[in-house]
């Protein structure tokens, strides 16, 4: 008896939620129009202590939801909200937020829902950077439609690996969820001149992906070149900005 009033007592004790949960499923009828998202939320106090909040990819909110009965089991409460939204205007760059709001208690929890994408081996190609002669400057790899996210790229001289100063790198998502990534890497003209082989190496889901090129491999092939058009003057004291062009233009190189 007194456990169960202890009981009692915790559960109307003001809580906020111990976590919010994101959950994507496909429509039912084996349909694909929409998509239902949905948030689990749980470890508040009282019962009818919290409320969800949805926030399109656009940032605008979301009115047309489900919020579910509050469900008590073991002392513990949980809630679920849920919304139908049309796959086709979900791009997989963009995300669904949902966030959940306590009535009495200061604070907040949100999760962010994103559009399942399948997993994608990464396309990798190797292409020289030259301004003028056909010698390199720079090798860029370019890695473009994979999923998920992480990957680890190295890049080797005749199997020695490189680390330095002389290394760039940049990845972003691309439409449909899947990412693209670029590295560069500068060349050193000796090593270029005795072909020396230069390897870009990339490592997704445990599986290796790698371009090579050096001199003689690289004859007759696509070259670089990549200028840097500095802001206009005018435009800065107008616009109160920089704008740099960068060109990039390519030719084929004698053999």
């Amino acid at each position: 008896m007194a456990l169960d009033i202890y009981t009692d007592l915790l559960i109307q004790t003001p809580r906020l939620p111990t976590y919010v949960f994101p959950l994507t499923t496909c429509g039912s009828g084996g349909r694909t129009d929409y998509l239902t998202l949905a948030c689990i939320t749980s470890g508040f106090a009282p019962a009818s202590s919290v409320t969800f909040k949805w926030q399109d990819p656009n940032g605008r909110s979301v009115t047309d939801f489900i919020q579910y009965p509050t469900v008590e089991r073991n002392g513990v409460y949980t809630r679920v909200s849920q919304v139908r939204v049309r796959a086709a205007a979900w791009d997989g760059r963009n995300s669904y937020k949902c966030t959940v709001r306590h009535t009495s208690l200061s604070g907040e929890k949100s999760a962010t829902l994103e559009k399942p994408v399948p997993p994608s081996s990464p396309t990798v190609s190797l292409l020289p950077v030259c301004s003028g002669d056909s010698t390199p400057d720079a090798l860029i790899c370019d890695i473009r439609d994979f999923y998920p996210k992480t990957l680890a790229l190295t890049w080797r001289v005749n199997s020695r690996r490189q680390t330095g100063s002389s290394l760039t790198w940049q990845t972003e998502k691309q439409a449909l969820g899947k990412y693209s990534a670029s590295s560069s890497l500068k060349v050193d003209r000796t090593k270029w001149e005795i072909n020396e082989l230069y390897t870009c190496e990339v490592v997704h889901r445990q599986k290796t992906f790698s371009q090579r090129t050096s001199k003689d491999m690289s004859l007759g092939k696509l070259c670089l070149e990549v200028t840097l058009k500095p802001p206009r003057v005018r435009e800065m004291f107008i616009n109160n900005q920089a704008v740099l062009d960068c060109d990039i233009t390519g030719a084929e190189e004698a053999a």
